[in-house]
């Protein structure tokens, strides 16, 4: 980083340690499927993941590997979560190391007909259809998965890893949580609780217009031309250096 002539990032450059004058916010290019969905391709997503057009859906990813207090604490929600919604489908993206266990469990635990309302997926390449179909996403704090969540204008629960490096997904949570713009919930209070994730699902779920605050709030720190802008960057870097460097 010293030695760096310009540091682009994800997020408002005021929450990064790196110099100010030499440090630009760009975003995360992301592959154009990342938008807002209509009503009409939510239920066309709905349709394609086999989840009811009509009904809720709330969305769980852990990141490319899963993560293991987030689906012990969503799997302890979801009895809870399908007594209480009827029209909800809950979809899991579990990590492949996960998902035969989560399947297991989920066997033994519910009933029949539950059953039929929860979706576990090891991995999945195709994210922006299952977001886009979501009425709620819980999340880690990654600034890539922000920054999907955020093109989508998708309601989002955060739960934030505290272990990877220099805490930067509790600092990107602050963030966003100090804009009233995700709901987060601490991983220290999951440990404490596996049912601290029921709060703000239910917050969110039960108020559908408070919801689609969180996320237009969340859309405002979308960057829709952040290829373009990490482009611009870069070429105007390679034009202030000498030709034999």
């Amino acid at each position: 980083a010293p030695w760096a002539s310009i540091h682009t990032v994800a997020l408002p450059k005021e929450i990064y340690a790196y110099p100010a004058d030499k440090t630009v916010t760009v975003g995360v290019p992301l592959v154009h499927h990342y938008k807002p969905f209509t009503v009409s391709e939510v239920h066309k997503a709905r349709e394609q993941i086999g989840v009811n057009p009509e009904g809720r859906m709330v969305l769980i990813t852990g990141g490319g590997l899963g993560a293991r207090r987030l689906n012990d604490a969503v799997a302890s929600c979801v009895p809870e979560l399908l007594d209480r919604y009827k029209d909800l489908t809950i979809v899991q993206i579990a990590g492949r190391a996960n998902e035969a266990a989560l399947r297991q469990y989920y066997k033994k635990e519910l009933s029949e007909d539950k059953q039929k309302r929860v979706i576990v997926k090891g991995y999945i390449t195709n994210m922006y259809v299952y977001s886009g179909a979501a009425s709620v996403v819980v999340t880690r704090a990654g600034a890539t998965s922000i920054a999907e969540f955020a093109a989508q204008k998708k309601p989002c629960v955060v739960v934030p890893n505290p272990l990877l490096t220099g805490g930067h997904q509790l600092k990107n949570a602050l963030v966003l949580a100090e804009r009233r713009a995700v709901k987060v919930v601490d991983e220290a209070t999951l440990r404490q609780d596996n049912h601290a994730l029921m709060p703000a699902l239910v917050d969110l779920l039960d108020n559908p217009h408070r919801a689609a605050e969180f996320g237009k709030k969340l859309g405002e720190f979308a960057e829709p031309d952040s290829a373009k802008r990490l482009a611009v960057v870069l070429l105007d870097v390679a034009a202030e250096r000498p030709q034999n460097t």
